[in-house]
């Protein structure tokens, strides 16, 4: 039992670490580095969540599930040097069920799990499990996940409510000027794969002028990225 607290308790003092690495890792292998709603940068959002559940006990997790996450996370670090098998996608699984079957609420393991079943190319597994994410916390980028997840697949009419809804977020918070700099960037993220590069740049234009070189000189920087082609509804 004691052996079994000092692993545990050895991979949460590596947790951070852990978690930042892949967030680094995620951000420079993904599409579009600085769009929160990314699901290759599904890992920052996490780890913000669970950093702020840190500081309120009422949503402090499990140390097992910590522990499993990480412990998958790990096996997904040593998959970018030597590769996945299925043996290694298998034992990720196992293990993110498992924290997710610990603690149902973990943000986290569902957004690795989702992650990694995207990377495998298991787009209808990652719906069901996005949508289990979504009855906990029907945040917009989860629905943006969605929309990705659904467009990758090849249904572009779900693909395209889904964008709609997150859209009609974003674009309450841009207007009322509640938004942070996430939210924006995400706004017009979603305007990218629902109206394409003319429109939001037309977009970024009129909402904001200060800021407009910045976000048009990184869309410009992605656009001709394959994934972000496969998950814009609009060219």
């Amino acid at each position: 039992m004691k052996a079994q607290q000092n692993d545990i308790a050895n991979v949460q003092g590596k947790s951070l670490a852990f978690r930042q690495d892949v967030a680094k890792r995620y951000a420079q292998r993904g599409v579009m580095k600085k769009l929160i709603l990314i699901s290759c940068v599904a890992v920052i959002i996490s780890c913000a969540k669970e950093k702020n559940a840190d500081t309120n006990t009422k949503e402090s997790f499990n140390p097992m599930a910590i522990a499993l996450n990480d412990s998958a996370v790990n096996i997904i670090q040593q998959s970018w040097r030597i590769g996945m098998t299925d043996s290694m996608a298998n034992i990720c699984f196992a293990f993110l069920d498992s924290a997710i079957s610990i603690e149902p609420h973990y943000v986290v393991a569902y957004a690795n799990k989702i992650q990694l079943q995207q990377e495998l190319k298991q787009y209808n597994d990652a719906i069901n499990t996005t949508k289990a994410l979504l009855s906990i916390e029907k945040a917009p980028e989860y629905l943006v996940q969605l929309g990705m997840l659904y467009q990758l697949s090849g249904d572009t009419q779900s693909a395209r409510k889904n964008y709609n809804d997150a859209f009609e977020i974003y674009t309450e918070k841009v207007k009322s000027g509640c938004a942070t700099s996430a939210d924006t960037m995400n706004y017009f993220g979603v305007d990218y794969f629902l109206n394409g590069k003319s429109q939001t740049f037309q977009d970024i234009k009129s909402l904001s002028p200060q800021n407009c070189n910045y976000y048009i000189e990184f869309f410009e920087s992605v656009s001709n990225d394959p994934l972000l082609r496969k998950i814009t509804i609009t060219p």
